[in-house]
């Protein structure tokens, strides 16, 4: 947490709109500092808070609204049927923006880990309890 707070936790950033030092300010996030070991818990809950406000302005920019009390684009004439479609595949939109395919060999090397009864012999993909944690993966 604490290479990611050092590279897009900046002072230099406070005039630049949506950058997450510019957020801690609006909106009071008074105990987030870049020591992150010093506050940890403040960085929590404020990577959450910035990343949940990312993902509903995404989210409303694709469903082409200006703000959270607008209409989407033909709304008064939407049924309620329109609205949920309309929902369903601005979520669908979102998650495809957002969520990182992994690269297909990393999918294939997990897909073939040989499995032998009690663990696996594959050093990314391993059910035996007395292998080291890293690259731990439940097959």
């Amino acid at each position: 947490m604490q290479n990611m707070m050092n590279i897009l936790y900046r002072g230099a950033s406070v005039a630049d709109r949506g950058t997450m030092f510019q957020l801690k300010n609006d909106f009071r996030h008074r105990g987030v500092t870049n020591d992150v070991m010093n506050s940890f818990n403040h960085v929590d809950n404020f990577v959450r808070f910035s990343t949940e406000a990312h993902v509903v302005y995404l989210a409303l920019k694709l469903a082409g609204m200006a703000d959270m009390t607008s209409e989407p684009p033909g709304g008064d004439a939407m049924t309620p049927d329109d609205r949920q479609q309309l929902l369903s595949d601005t979520a669908e939109r979102v998650v495809r923006e957002l969520w990182l395919l992994p690269p297909v060999s990393d999918v294939t090397d997990v897909i073939e880990c040989v499995v032998d009864d009690d663990f696996v012999t594959d050093a990314w993909c391993t059910c035996d309890e007395g292998q080291p944690m890293a690259n731990f993966n439940q097959c």
